[in-house]
């Protein structure tokens, strides 16, 4: 996880000095984030940190804050991430609560516990991506990358969604 985690920074910090070589503020992608390990919290935070044009908008760490806070704030988040199992709770509660959604805005499960069962009640419960946090984590950090550059194409290029 460590490597995986460090080139995925390497490559997103990358990203983010070519945007502002670039010039020009963009408009944001608004990610939520739901994860219990305050270690990969913070690792997974960094990289989604170094994507140009993202910001995390609220980090939860249980599924009764993530549930009050996506209560509260329905319209003001882009990108779910959120994990499997909680310390408190529960990823597919918080994945059924984000059922009722806007059209640009898409909800990934992410899980080290990622055997096809999973996978596919992932994609029935209406997740639009999941990842295994031990072995894909560049395969996230480029779904990120792209479901950011679909809400926000550059002049030329159409916007696609997931959903």
């Amino acid at each position: 996880m460590g490597r995986s985690l460090h080139r995925a920074f390497r490559r997103a910090a990358a990203r983010r000095r070519k945007s502002a070589r670039a010039g020009g503020r963009e408009p944001s992608m608004r990610v939520f984030l739901a994860e219990d390990d305050a270690a990969m919290r913070e690792h997974l935070g960094q990289v989604l940190r170094a994507i140009p044009r993202l910001e995390i908008v609220f980090a939860a760490a249980t599924e009764e804050e993530a549930i009050g806070w996506l209560d509260t704030h329905p319209q003001d988040w882009d990108l779910a991430l959120i994990d499997l199992f909680l310390e408190r709770g529960h990823g597919f509660n918080i994945l059924r609560r984000c059922a009722v959604r806007s059209s640009h805005q898409q909800v990934v499960l992410m899980s080290n516990y990622a055997r096809d069962p999973v996978r596919e009640r992932a994609a029935e419960t209406g997740a639009d991506a999941f990842f295994d946090k031990t072995t894909e984590i560049t395969a996230l950090i480029d779904f990120c990358i792209e479901a950011g550059r679909s809400l926000h194409p550059h002049p030329g290029q159409e916007g696609t969604h997931m959903r």
